[in-house]
């Protein structure tokens, strides 16, 4: 199976995480901002910011990571196509375990949910450090985190000055003799379908 490449990396081994929480800002490259955009369906991304902080918890098993990004999105508007410029402030937060410790934490939950079925009906979800992601090869990928904080916090409709100003009940076209749907008044479907 070929392993594929993230569009933005920055790997911690998980041995190096002490219970002295440790800040670290991250930066990134143009040819990362390039496969990130092309990810995320965005134009462009500006004054990036990104701190992450690892800390090992009392157990000595368990990594917690948490972390903010900033920066300026470009992306174009839903109405007019127009770029639109928008702020994103993510924080995010995750735990990491070892991966033989996360395959028995879910054995264990596996097995206390098939005890108490009436329960399970009743039982909240796992709070995030009760539910840890797997540390792989020794290494934790903060890099994909900011990635996914980056996702999450875009507005996914932006809208320029101009199409806020829009009536939304106002036609896009203005011309009555305009059609939007014209074009498809002579639509042939493939054989047997339609």
């Amino acid at each position: 199976m070929a392993k594929i490449k993230p569009e933005y990396s920055y790997v911690l081994a998980a041995d190096a995480v002490t219970v002295a929480p440790k800040k670290i800002s991250l930066s990134i490259d143009a040819a990362e901002v390039t496969a990130l955009c092309k990810r995320l369906g965005i134009t462009d991304i500006r004054d990036f910011e990104a701190v992450i902080q690892s800390k090992r918890m009392a157990d000595g098993c368990t990594i917690h990571i948490s972390g903010a990004v900033k920066a300026m999105i470009e992306q174009p508007c839903v109405v007019t196509l127009e770029p639109v410029i928008e702020p994103l402030d993510e924080i995010f937060d995750a735990y990491f375990l070892d991966e033989e410790r996360v395959s028995s934490f879910l054995k264990a939950q596996r097995q206390k949910k098939e005890m108490d079925e009436d329960a399970l009906q009743e039982r909240e979800l796992p709070e995030d450090h009760e539910d840890p992601e797997p540390i792989i090869g020794g290494k934790i990928d903060v890099g994909e985190l900011v990635a996914q904080a980056l996702a999450v916090g875009i507005n996914p409709y932006p809208r320029s000055d101009e199409a806020k100003k829009r009536n939304p009940d106002e036609p896009i076209y203005k011309d009555p003799d305009v059609k939007v749907f014209a074009v498809l008044k002579d639509y042939k479907f493939p054989e047997g379908k339609g």
